[in-house]
């Protein structure tokens, strides 16, 4: 599973989102907005009832080798992936460079 630090690192870059496109003109954007968007579009999801669902950041993987056969087979990520993910798509899509405690 996801260890503190990574989900520490989670809600300070959900933040650093927010407070950056309200700094844009975006309003009614707050952390927990930036991080149910992220996990529905770049997290894990699972179908229920035919509509796709976010997957709880608690049940994530710490990394990638931790993923089992089945959850690789239905393209699931680990937690160290998914911030891979935001901080890519922030760099791009944004233009906001997330910094990351090893940088």
């Amino acid at each position: 599973m996801r260890n503190i630090d990574q989900n520490a690192l989670l809600h300070c870059w959900c933040r650093e989102i927010a407070e950056f496109l309200k700094a844009g003109g975006i309003e009614n954007v707050s952390e927990t907005t930036v991080k149910e968007l992220l996990k529905a579009t770049l997290g894990n999801t699972v179908e229920i009832l035919g509509t796709r669902v976010p997957m709880p950041t608690s049940k994530y993987k710490k990394t990638e080798h931790e993923l089992i056969p089945s959850e690789l087979k239905r393209d699931f990520i680990s937690f160290d992936q998914f911030l891979t993910k935001i901080q890519a798509w922030a760099a791009t899509d944004i233009n906001l460079i997330l910094e990351s405690p090893n940088e």
